[in-house]
């Protein structure tokens, strides 16, 4: 029967691991590498009595040497027996003897024993984060940035010799948070998704790393360095022109070109590491995957630029194509490596007219009519 905290005829019975890094006691069931443990017999007042003896069975053979119950064992309250050499598996250990001139025996607990090798389990790697904003597709987020506040980590446990039972451990910017305990799934697809935990906006280093059963740490895995933003970025148009360049267009304006450039400005608010953070952050704050700008006319994608750098005083251009003659209500759409998007507060507007009307003077608006015998204007 199994249960540590049950007794039998008075007595409660727990392993004691003194060897490994987890000393202390092994919890019914667990797992320990100390092949040599420590059944430690807990007992209250008037259960046993000076001269009563006691020994450990392990899987029903009788092992060690029986102890003789002192004076010091009653004042204590428990007493150490030695389980003997245990060999690697399963064991059902429990404790027999004489109490009272009566044959006695208490519960029984059920360990699991096994050696590992005393670096413990090997190294993890941190692949990236997962986004399950549809849980039936969990997928790694490409690029280091994420809007998510509260994401998931994914953990590659190739090659690190894990067992069900082992806990991984996931630590963020050097602190080590609940984690979770590993099984045969996690085990047999490779990789587990690990919560992270709250995440304030900023970068952030995640690293990962997997403790046995029998309280072994392996090595900790490379940190990932990354980067919580739930700002979208600004952006705004700065001026227009054909494109070849030669002409300014301002807001309004008509134009007989059909192909038009603008010039525009972004800015993703990447700043340094955020207040508390340790000065390693400060190397990642740099670090700025591409922002993706969109033009759209009247509604309609016309195109697009990846933006790499961002701030005051940088100048960034992007082409519409040709577009028919028309009126058009320009706008700027920007979407940052985290997924925050925003639309330009003032749109850009222009009319294209009929090239065949007149030539470049009809960029400003003025009328243009032929007589026959010129142009007037």
């Amino acid at each position: 029967m199994s249960g540590a905290i049950d007794v039998i005829n008075g007595l409660t019975v727990q392993l004691v691991d003194d060897v490994g890094p987890s000393r202390g006691v092994i919890p019914d069931g667990a797992v320990s590498d100390d092949l040599s443990p420590t059944v430690r017999v807990q007992f209250g007042e008037d259960v046993l009595s000076v001269g009563d003896t006691l020994r450990a069975v392990v899987n029903g053979v009788e092992t060690g040497v029986a102890h003789l119950v002192t004076a010091v064992d009653l004042a204590r309250g428990y007493l150490d027996l030695s389980a003997g050499a245990v060999e690697p598996g399963a064991h059902e250990i429990w404790v027999s003897g004489v109490i009272g001139g009566q044959d006695a025996a208490s519960a029984s607990v059920d360990a699991f024993f096994e050696t590992r090798p005393a670096v413990g389990p090997g190294r993890p790697a941190v692949l990236g984060l997962v986004d399950d904003a549809d849980p039936a597709d969990p997928h790694l987020v490409q690029g280091f940035g994420t809007a998510d506040t509260t994401p998931l980590v994914r953990v590659s446990l190739f090659d690190t010799g894990a067992h069900a039972g082992d806990h991984l451990v996931l630590n963020v910017d050097g602190d080590a948070n609940a984690g979770l305990v590993l099984n045969a799934d996690d085990l047999a697809r490779g990789y587990v998704d690990v919560a992270s935990g709250e995440l304030g906006e900023g970068v952030h280093l995640i690293s990962a790393q997997v403790v046995d059963t029998a309280g072994h740490a392996g090595p900790t895995a490379m940190s990932l360095p990354v980067r919580v933003d739930d700002t979208a970025p600004d952006v705004s148009f700065t001026a227009a022109s054909g494109a070849d360049g030669a002409q300014a267009l301002a807001d309004g304006a008509l134009t007989t070109e059909s192909s038009l450039v603008f010039h525009f400005a972004v800015d993703d608010h990447r700043g340094g590491a955020a207040a508390g953070e340790s000065p390693g952050h400060d190397i990642y704050s740099g670090v700025a995957d591409a922002v993706q700008v969109q033009l759209f006319a009247n509604g309609v994608l016309v195109g697009e630029s990846d933006v790499s750098g961002s701030g005051a005083g940088l100048d960034h251009l992007i082409s519409s194509g040709d577009l028919a003659a028309g009126s058009y209500v320009f706008t700027l759409v920007a979407t940052d490596a985290a997924g925050n998007s925003t639309q330009a507060a003032d749109p850009f507007h222009l009319t294209i007219a009929d090239a065949s009307f007149g030539f470049g003077g009809a960029q400003y608006g003025l009328p243009i009519l032929h007589l026959g015998m010129g142009w007037l204007f």
